[in-house]
């Protein structure tokens, strides 16, 4: 049918595998025991039910749709076939011991507990339900929370207690019920007969069974949905202001990536998550309150960090290990050490998978992204106007915004301006002039800047402007202007001058202005005069409305997302590698050495 493969794994029903990942019997409950409505196959459109849900009940739709719902269900240890919910633990997670179901429903986001005589206590991540079919536009009631609450019941199991919300919330218990009869009111039954064949779309309709007479064997075939390109899809660890970026900014990406699950400690982070991600997307993306969590999760391709700078290792050490592609937001650490310690582990890791196979890390550098510098790399890239020689950078704009818990309020934290600020600048350098410094010197201080401000006692620390001069060893040399107390607005500009001329790139403006130079050498006792100056190419590269509205940098999160997700399919190089990362992160050190930081 051309559809990809669908896993029956950690489902209650007792089954028989016929061919083995393709077909299944039906549940093999006794006959005379009816299963309520839940998604597989399906028998009652369930837009309707949305609908009723919404409408009569929107106080605990909104809760069940910014919370999601977690399923409380207790396994046997040995499969119960006079229960719709005896499946043992070993077949439904298709294993043999207890270390590999717990791998399992580790990557799932499941938690559990043992119990005595050797069942199996499980308790799901959140997951959505309430849905948005992207075919339709149309919002479904796509879950299985009725199908648990009214029919989860046997020794082990009491289906009243069987869901809750995300936030392990009870649940609205005459609000299910209601559903539940509405969900009965409108069934349609049908009346098998041998050699039927019913192809249901799960996406769009829930399905039962009622009690019946044997004999009667019905074969279900499961599958997923058609095949297609490979959509990566996302899970984003930290949801602050660069994680709702990130979400904003896959949501561009036309079917390249989608986020499926975010993480973050804060219920006001998440809250705010769920709000950017709207509607349509967030009743599909699974909830997360640890970056364990969702490191362990087997929905996620790829990992996107966007923790506080100093939390950043503390995450590295799990999502590495974990075999998923991932995009590191800058600073790659706060400390030397912690850098040779990512260093260590991706060779490890490199080691372990083999160098075709390891998946990517990638550090976020978007600056490089920002279309006018781009151009300008293009333009010095090529060689035109010679070898560059000098680099000049001025970013002048407003303080560091607002953080949760005021983080970046403190070096400790950040790692200081020089490298929660300026590693985008010094990334530049290395990758516009394509060598490796040889000595940095920085002077800078606090001169404005959250000077009267008071967390937990103590003071910010962080300055607000620095100057700093690089050498490199092919003998260019680089220069950074940074003052966060200039204007009302962020403006950067970026000028490289070559053997033969110049290129200069500002943001917002937009614009790179190219220089040729006329003459070269041979200049007598005056300048040289009107008709003898070169005339400057400017070139304007506006970024679109819809990108302005996604970021709050030119578009450069996009087209960094994009060449991310270009890199996870092996359409081209890494562009920001751990070498480049740790060099970056190098000079911003000794430039903080320079001004006497930690």
């Amino acid at each position: 049918m051309g559809c990809e493969g669908y896993d029956y794994v950690g489902g209650a029903a007792p089954r028989t595998e016929v061919v083995k990942g393709v077909v299944f019997t039906s549940n093999e409950s006794p006959p005379d025991q009816p299963i309520p409505f839940h998604h597989e196959l399906a028998q009652l459109v369930d837009d309707e039910v949305a609908d009723f849900f919404i409408s009569h009940f929107p106080d605990f739709a909104k809760e069940v749709e910014t919370k999601g719902v977690r399923y409380i269900r207790t396994m046997p240890e040995v499969t119960d076939p006079t229960s719709a919910q005896g499946r043992s633990w070993a077949e439904s997670y298709a294993v043999t011991t207890r270390e590999e179901a717990e791998e399992v429903m580790r990557k799932q986001g499941t938690t559990w507990e043992w119990l005595p005589g050797g069942d199996l206590k499980t308790t799901t991540a959140a997951l959505p339900a309430l849905r948005v079919d992207e075919r339709t536009g149309r919002r479904v009631f796509f879950n299985s929370v009725i199908a648990a609450f009214t029919g989860w019941n046997d020794s082990r199991n009491v289906g009243e207690e069987a869901v809750v919300l995300g936030d392990y919330s009870p649940v609205n218990k005459p609000a299910l019920r209601a559903v539940a009869r509405f969900m009965a009111e409108r069934e349609v039954a049908f009346a098998w007969k041998k050699g039927d064949i019913l192809i249901v779309d799960n996406s769009s309709v829930l399905h039962s069974r009622q009690s019946f007479e044997p004999p009667r064997r019905v074969l279900a075939a499961l599958r997923g949905p058609p095949l297609r390109g490979p959509v990566l899809r996302a899970g984003i660890i930290g949801t602050g202001a660069m994680g709702k970026e990130h979400i904003r900014n896959v949501a561009l990406l036309d079917g390249q990536m989608v986020v499926t699950a975010v993480a973050d400690t804060s219920e006001a982070a998440l809250r705010e998550a769920l709000e950017e991600l709207g509607g349509e997307r967030a009743p599909r993306v699974a909830i997360f309150r640890s970056d364990e969590e969702i490191i362990n999760c087997d929905f996620v391709d790829v990992l996107i960090i966007c923790t506080p700078n100093f939390q950043h290792i503390h995450t590295l050490r799990k999502a590495i290990m974990s075999g998923k592609h991932i995009l590191c937001e800058k600073p790659l650490c706060t400390t030397v050490e912690d850098c040779e310690e990512v260093e260590r582990l991706l060779t490890e890791r490199v080691v372990r998978s083999g160098a075709e196979k390891a998946p990517i890390f990638m550090t976020g550098m978007e600056y490089r992204y920002m279309p006018p510098i781009r151009r300008l790399i293009e333009e010095s890239d090529s060689r035109k106007l010679g070898e560059p020689r000098v680099l000049s950078i001025r970013e002048h704009r407003f303080p560091f915004l607002v953080k949760v818990d005021n983080w970046n309020r403190f070096n400790c934290n950040t790692g200081g301006t020089l490298v929660e600020k300026a590693c985008h600048f010094f990334d530049l350098m290395r990758r516009i002039l394509q060598s490796e410094p040889i000595s940095v010197y920085a002077s800078g201080d606090q001169a404005m800047n959250h000077k009267d401000e008071v967390y937990d006692g103590g003071i910010p620390d962080i300055i607000d402007h620095a100057l700093a001069v690089v050498e490199f060893a092919n003998g260019a040399r680089a220069s950074l202007d940074l003052c966060m107390f200039a204007e009302d607005e962020q403006t950067e500009q970026v000028r490289v001058v070559c053997q033969q001329g110049s290129v200069e790139a500002k943001c917002p403006e937009a614009t790179v202005r190219i220089v040729q130079r006329r003459k070269v050498r041979g200049l007598g006792r005056t300048p040289p005069g009107k008709d003898e100056r070169a005339v400057p190419e400017v070139i304007r590269m506006p970024i679109s409305s819809e990108l302005a509205a996604a970021g709050y940098h030119e578009g450069a999160t996009f087209f960094e997302l994009e060449a991310f997700a270009e890199a996870v399919r092996g359409k081209r190089p890494v562009p920001v590698t751990l070498d480049r990362s740790w060099s970056s992160f190098s000079k911003r050190r000794l430039a903080c050495l320079s001004l006497g930081l930690p």
